[in-house]
């Protein structure tokens, strides 16, 4: 009934559409070319930044951040499939190495130290970028590898509005958006809100499994068959709401203030060596979130202040349930973990005059977390910590001439009232082409993170004589700033980066059959780059966006002889996204390609230690329709074009070719 009920509303939805002919629809008319001057502001001094177009974002609603970030920017996603664990890896780092920060509210859990952002709906962020290197310092500390800094803003349209989407996919998934603001030039309001459920339950041929022997005309053995798999225990619900409020004052200052709350019911699918029943166990994990964070800005004589308070909630449930086949389960795990963040900040900046840009803030936060497991078979496993953290930024950027830029920039840093040693940067901006706006840029910095609550007090497996990780890394590069090259508009940048880190943090496990961190030191480098291309041929708009990255990423402690490439670091990484337009239709394809991933430290290069290198495609056709009583967009997708057979994370295959049907609906008032 509820599949009916899906298909019924979208087949109404079309008819809709329908109804309306051509003579209702909007005429595009051309208009002379414009040249548009960019002016780079002096906060971008030398700094390694790539911005996430918007129409990645906005692509499509069943899209996670993960998903954006995989096809738009030099960040690696490991993920376990739609609605799994999804972590980001920038430049060879750890997933706990990548600051995320979300409207200035560091999102990064004090216990695992990463975020999955297969939870961060990519339609409730309208501004996405990936501070590399140096450039994360602005952000927070910690990222040795980078950042990702994420803000939502406020409406564009005065009045009323809204916008509705609602999806039907394979494996019975569902999604419904809806998004309704209100806008005046003082005013803003805005509620999003996002519901999803899918049976998740794809098959798969399981190449970890053997079925029955081949053998050849003369009776040899040749082989044997694979058998055909569900994905089991691989079900979700997701539910998202973010509220938000925006108040422009003439005398006092600008105020906002945004609340998201997500609640995310999901089994962990069952791994393709698992050979029991489809109803002996049953692992799930249940998230429920709330972020919010109240902000304030002002500009008083050349100077722009602004303070913001946050509070971050998190109750995790993991439950582990093994059915003991006589009608009886029994709870072999139930872990329960709450963590609670409070987040402050002062921040004031200034200009002088065209050559010089001061800027600072103040942070404090403090974080907390209750850790249980009261399963009757857990012994009572339990911790629990907390800490007062503070760090002070400042930062100076000067431009004495138009093709000259420096900045510096410093940290310091204290741990329950241990200030830890500063941390500089320093970035160098110049431009050796004025007229082609080809520029070279280059920054180095000390880094430094403090082990998380779970890596110091952990039950089992915690280690509280690590030592915090510290590293010094640099990069240069060059960078194109869009140019028009005949009827081609081009951007493009390439850079190398070069990373040691000292007592890296690495979880191994034990003769006692759990896993603890131990220090180790790494060294990373590479290069990465991005090629943009936008033309138009006729009535045909057609935009390429092409990214691809090198990444040694190396355990200098690993036994001599063994592969030293870390877990999960792909040494190639690309993608190469291309969308042509043509009157009403868009047309898009995306090309994603990732070698081979080595599964632990010093893993063997044989079956077992590593996962396969595959190519992805995926594409998508779309239809505008701009009626009398609305803008409705049909949307019509095929992910895994090819029906490649493929493992993201070892022993956890992926679907094979799937579909999706989208009718995205905005109403005229």
């Amino acid at each position: 009934m509820k599949l009916r009920g899906h298909i019924l509303t979208l087949l109404l939805l079309v008819a809709l559409c329908s109804r309306v002919g051509a003579q209702n629809l909007m005429v595009a008319t051309e208009i002379d070319s414009v040249v548009v001057v960019v002016s780079r502001p002096l906060s971008q001094i030398g700094v390694q930044r790539m911005r996430l177009d918007s129409t990645v974002l906005r692509e499509n609603v069943t899209l996670s951040l993960a998903d954006a970030l995989a096809v738009g920017s030099n960040v690696f996603i490991k993920s376990y499939g739609r609605a799994t664990l999804a972590t980001a890896s920038v430049r060879g780092t750890a997933p706990s190495h990548t600051s995320v920060t979300w409207n200035g509210l560091k999102l990064n859990s004090p216990t695992l130290g990463m975020v999955d952002f297969s939870q961060i709906p990519a339609y409730f962020i309208d501004d996405a970028s990936v501070l590399s290197g140096a450039g994360s310092l602005a952000e927070s500390s910690g990222g040795l590898g980078g950042a990702v800094a994420l803000t939502t803003t406020k409406p564009s349209e005065k009045g009323f509005s809204v916008k509705a989407i609602q999806g039907v996919s394979s494996y019975s998934t569902y999604d419904t958006f809806l998004r309704t603001s209100y806008a005046t030039e003082q005013l803003q309001l805005s509620l999003r809100g996002l519901y999803t459920t899918s049976k998740n339950d794809y098959t798969y041929i399981n190449h970890n499994k053997v079925g029955d022997p081949i053998y050849d005309a003369s009776g040899k053995l040749t082989g044997y068959t694979h058998p055909t798999d569900v994905n089991r225990n691989g079900d979700y619900r997701d539910k998202h709401l973010l509220g938000e409020f925006f108040y422009k004052t003439r005398r006092a200052g600008q105020f906002n203030s945004s609340v998201w709350y997500a609640d995310t019911d999901r089994g962990v699918p069952r791994l393709g060596v698992d050979y029991r029943g489809d109803n002996l166990t049953r692992a799930n994990q249940h998230d429920r979130s709330l972020r919010s964070v109240a902000q304030w800005s002002h500009i008083v004589g050349g100077w722009k202040m602004g303070a913001a308070l946050g509070y971050n909630y998190t109750d995790l449930l993991y439950t582990y349930d093994v059915d003991n086949g006589n009608g009886s389960v029994t709870r072999a795990v139930e872990s329960h973990t709450y963590l609670n963040m409070l987040h402050s900040r002062l921040e004031a900046e200034v200009g002088i005059g065209s050559v010089w840009h001061l800027s600072g803030n103040l942070t404090f936060s403090l974080p907390s977390v209750v850790s249980r497991d009261v399963a009757a078979l857990s012994s009572g496993k339990e911790f629990e910590a907390q800490r007062a953290e503070s760090s002070l930024f400042l930062a100076a950027r000067w431009k004495p001439t138009e093709r000259l830029g420096a900045a510096v920039n410093l940290r310091l840093e204290s741990y329950d009232g241990k200030v830890a040693q500063p941390i500089p940067a320093l970035f160098v901006e110049y431009t050796l082409l004025p007229h082609s706006g080809l520029l070279l840029k280059a920054s180095a910095t000390r880094n430094y993170r403090q082990p998380t609550l779970n890596d110091l007090y952990f039950v089992p497996g915690g280690n509280p004589d690590l030592l915090p990780e510290e590293g010094f890394t640099w990069d240069a590069g060059l960078q194109l700033m869009p140019k028009q090259l005949g009827a081609v508009e081009v951007s493009a940048e390439a850079t190398w980066f070069d990373s040691h880190i000292d007592n890296w943090i690495f979880w191994r496990p034990t003769h006692q059959g759990f896993w603890t961190p131990l220090n180790t030191r790494v060294h990373s480098y590479g290069a990465e780059g991005k090629l943009s291309a936008t033309t138009h041929l006729g009535e045909f708009r057609i935009a390429i966006d092409g990214i691809g990255a090198y990444t040694r990423s190396v355990n200098l402690d690993a036994p001599t002889g063994e592969v030293n490439q870390l877990p999960y670091v792909p040494l190639l990484s690309s993608s190469l996204s291309t969308r042509v337009l043509w009157r009403k239709w868009s047309v898009s394809h995306k090309l994603a390609y990732y070698s081979r991933r080595y599964t632990t430290d010093g893993a063997s290069s044989e079956a077992g230690g590593s996962v396969p290198p595959y190519t992805m495609n995926d594409l998508s056709v779309s239809r505008a329709l701009r009626l009398s009583w609305a803008d409705v967009t049909l949307r019509f997708e095929v992910k895994n074009l090819f029906d490649i057979e493929y493992e993201s994370v070892l022993a956890h295959p992926m679907p094979g070719r799937n579909f999706g049907f989208f009718v995205e609906i905005t109403p005229k008032f």
